[in-house]
C-alpha cells in the first residue's frame, strides 16, 4: 500500500487479505520503540510534522475534551465506587483517568511508556507505571481497561488484546477507539501521507468487529463522537471466534477505494508539485532526526 511512511523512512505499509488489517512490514525492534516512547521521540517528531509544540499543559488540555466526551459516551455501562478499578493503558498525563475518578469514584492505574508523561500522572495523585503493555508483568484484575488512541501503538496486536482479556475482572468493560484508516486517508490523502513509525497498526470500522471477536471479545457499543475519523468501540469477554476471510469482491473493493484515494488527491493538488512532493519536502528533516536519534540500521525489525 505504500513504500515510506508520512516521515519519509523507508517502512512498508501492507493489508492482510484475510480479515483487512492494516500494518507495517518494517518496524522499530521492540526495544527500540521503547526508547522512542520512554525518551519522548515521539512527541518531538510529531510535534516537528505537525508544527504545533506538544507540551504537558498541551497534552492535558486536549485530553481534558477528550475524556468529557469519552465519559457521556459509555456512562450508562460504568458502575463506579471504590470497588471499581481503571487501568488506562497509554494513559499520558493521567487526564483521563483522573476524570474517571472524579465521575466515578473509583482507583485508576496509568501504564505509560513515557517517562515524561506518566510522572505528570503521578503528580497528579494517580497511581503511574512507566513501560508499555507488552513488558508490564501485573497480577491485578481491573473492572474497566481502557485503550484510548493507543491500540495503533502496540508491538504485538495479538498479544496485547489477549493481555488485556486476562486483566479484565468477571463482568469488565474493555474500551478502545482507533482513527479509522480509510476515512482518515480520505481527509488526509493516499496511505504514504497517513502511516508512520509509530503506528505498527491501523483499523477500520468495519473489519475491526471481527478482529475483536478473534481475541475473544464482543462489541458492547460504538460511538461516533470524537473528530478526525475516530470510532470508539465499548466491549467486554467473550468466546473467540475465527475471523471469516474476506471474499475477492471484498479485497478488491478496499484497493479500488485505495486508488480511487490516491486519484482524488493527485486531481485535488493545488500546486505544480504532487501529494508526494510536498510530502518529502515536509518530511525531510524529521527522517534525518529519527534516523540519527534511533540508530536506523539497528533499530528496524522487517516483518
Amino acid at each position: 500500500m505504500a513504500a515510506r511512511d508520512r516521515y519519509g523512512l523507508p517502512l512498508r505499509t501492507a493489508m492482510c487479505l484475510n480479515c483487512g488489517l492494516v500494518y507495517l512490514m518494517d518496524r522499530f525492534t521492540s526495544a527500540g520503540y521503547s526508547r522512542f516512547y520512554n525518551e519522548g521521540l515521539y512527541r518531538e517528531i510529531s510535534s516537528l510534522y505537525l508544527g504545533v509544540r506538544h507540551s504537558i499543559a498541551q497534552v492535558r488540555s486536549n485530553q481534558t475534551d477528550y475524556a468529557d466526551k469519552l465519559i457521556q459516551a459509555i456512562r450508562g455501562y460504568v458502575n463506579g465506587g471504590p470497588d471499581c478499578r481503571l487501568l488506562d493503558i497509554g494513559g499520558s498525563a493521567g487526564v483521563v483517568a483522573l476524570e474517571f475518578v472524579k465521575q466515578f469514584g473509583i482507583e485508576a492505574t496509568v501504564l505509560e511508556p513515557s517517562a515524561e508523561e506518566s510522572a505528570a500522572a503521578r503528580e497528579s495523585g494517580l497511581q503511574a507505571i512507566t513501560g508499555s503493555l507488552e513488558e508490564w508483568t501485573a497480577r491485578d484484575k481491573f473492572q474497566i481497561v481502557l485503550l484510548c488512541r493507543s491500540v495503533e501503538h502496540v508491538f504485538d496486536l495479538r498479544h496485547s488484546l489477549k493481555k488485556i482479556r486476562d486483566l479484565l475482572a468477571p463482568g469488565g468493560l474493555f474500551y478502545c477507539d482507533i482513527a479509522d484508516f480509510w476515512e482518515l486517508s480520505r481527509i488526509t490523502g493516499a496511505a504514504e501521507t497517513v502511516t508512520k513509525a509509530d503506528h505498527c497498526y491501523w483499523f477500520s470500522h468495519d473489519t475491526l468487529p471481527a478482529i475483536f471477536r478473534s481475541a475473544g471479545f464482543e462489541v458492547v457499543s460504538m460511538n461516533v463522537v470524537f473528530s478526525q475519523a475516530q470510532v470508539g468501540f465499548l466491549l467486554r469477554a467473550g468466546e473467540p471466534r475465527p475471523v471469516e476471510p474476506m471474499s475477492q469482491r471484498q479485497i478488491s473493493a478496499k484497493l479500488m477505494d485505495l486508488c480511487h484515494i490516491e486519484r482524488a488527491w493527485q486531481e485535488a493538488a493545488s500546486t505544480d508539485q504532487g501529494w508526494s512532493d510536498q510530502l518529502r519536502g515536509k518530511a525531510y528533516r524529521i527522517k534525518r532526526k529519527v534516523l540519527k536519534t534511533m540508530n536506523h540500521r539497528n533499530s528496524l525489525s522487517p516483518r
